[in-house]
């Protein structure tokens, strides 16, 4: 028997869900393959209780590795205080809160098999308790890339994986010391220099924490900014605004998030010198911690309006993402189409349902383009923690299969784990 990656099953005997507050206090739920929490009878545990959706997260075991993940529940799902999002290791001793019930994950087994820490977090794979420490091959690949890729200020940004851990590094970026910049307009470039600059309050900048503004040139037509966000506890906490006017939110995303897209409204952009804001709502008076970085504003021609081309490209977007499992470029090119679609849209007035439908769909693959990122760098991590480099190549590869498009972020992520992997 084998699970989803090939493996041989590992028996995960003991490991077990506690309920430490609420309904059924001191009930002990074992754990299997797979376990859903919600409202409904289709769950593996049913909480018919507040704050539970009818399904709210998936318990899963990933060859000897427990992981978490919310299935978009309203109130969100807990691990050691801080709401998740997408996957999470677990770890034993963590605390879930589902609704008004407060879980213990317990599994001491685990500690010893995987080398995963008992102390409380996020379930990030960031020590090496596992006697004997990481494999040989581990350890290699580890020191070659905590390396500059490059001898420049800003080095290229790879996908680290210190005890098997997936972190995003600005190797070169230093911080900019105590001074508070969050007044200083900071001008817009496409140099490489500017887009592996963070901007925030965190590990690699700490002098905007009340916001960044960013002033650049609109050279009319459409106008798309695309960055990449962590450390964001709350959709709302960070909002974007241009020229004074909100004109979206930051998704809340704990862990690193790319390739976040947002077209900037005509309607609030003027000829010429324009102003650009993430502005962290809750900072002063606060002090959270929120970064933003690889932030690219792609100025596009204004399309002629065309609908009946607009229906045929959403069509065509629609007949890739019904063969997405095909091949896994298909999601990519089926976002291109509903993209398209949109453009051939921009300029009527008013504007169709299609523009809705697309901006729909457009917004479900990039959901999804973000999971398999997510996914496949998990898979890569964990294959690379128990030594088996071979694997976790492979993973990398498949996962960039996802993403053809020369300027994504998370291609060149994968593509220089790749890379270290090879030469390592």
């Amino acid at each position: 028997m084998r699970d989803r990656f090939g493996r041989k099953d590992k028996k995960t005997v003991g490991a077990a869900l506690i309920v430490l507050e609420g309904p059924g206090k001191g009930d002990e739920h074992p754990l299997v393959e797979e376990m859903t929490i919600g409202r409904t009878q289709e769950n593996s545990l049913v909480r018919v209780e507040r704050g539970v959706s009818r399904q709210h997260c998936r318990l899963r075991d990933e060859g000897g590795v427990f992981t978490i993940e919310d299935l978009g529940s309203s109130n969100g799902t807990l691990v050691n205080e801080k709401k998740i999002a997408g996957l999470e290791v677990l770890r034993h001793g963590d605390r879930i809160v589902v609704g008004e019930t407060t879980f213990l994950f317990h599994w001491p087994e685990g500690q010893v098999e995987t080398g995963l820490s008992t102390s409380p977090g996020l379930g990030k794979m960031e020590d090496d308790t596992r006697p004997g420490g990481p494999p040989p091959a581990a350890k290699r690949l580890a020191a070659l890339l905590r390396k500059p890729k490059v001898a420049v200020p800003t080095a290229i940004v790879a996908l680290l994986l210190v005890g098997g851990l997936a972190k995003l590094v600005f190797s070169g970026t230093e911080t900019l010391g105590p001074s508070d910049l969050s007044d200083e307009p900071v001008r817009y470039s496409e140099s490489m220099e500017f887009r592996q600059t963070a901007f925030g309050l965190g590990e690699f900048d700490d002098a905007h924490p009340d916001k960044v503004i960013i002033e650049f040139e609109y050279m009319k037509g459409v106008a798309t900014l695309r960055y990449s966000a962590w450390g964001i506890e709350e959709t709302g906490e960070v909002v974007v605004e241009v020229n004074g006017q909100k004109v979206g939110s930051v998704p809340a995303t704990q862990e690193y998030r790319h390739e976040l897209m947002l077209e900037l409204p005509r309607e609030h952009l003027r000829d010429g010198r324009n102003e650009l804001v993430f502005d962290n709502l809750r900072n002063p008076p606060e002090e959270d911690a929120w970064e933003i970085g690889y932030v690219r504003i792609v100025q596009e021609p204004l399309l002629p309006p065309n609908e009946d081309e607009a229906r045929n490209q959403l069509q065509l977007g629609l007949r890739l993402y019904e063969d997405r499992e095909l091949d896994p470029a298909n999601r990519f090119r089926a976002f291109q189409k509903f993209r398209r679609a949109r453009a051939l849209l921009e300029q009527v007035d008013p504007r169709p349902p299609l523009f809705n439908e697309a901006t729909v769909m457009m917004e479900r693959l990039m959901d999804e383009l973000q999971d398999k990122f997510e996914r496949g760098r998990f898979s890569a991590e964990r294959a690379y923690r128990f030594g088996d480099v071979d694997e976790a190549r492979e993973f990398l590869e498949r996962t960039m299969r996802f993403f053809p498009d020369p300027d994504d972020v998370r291609r060149d992520q994968l593509a220089a784990a790749i890379e270290a992997i090879e030469e390592g």
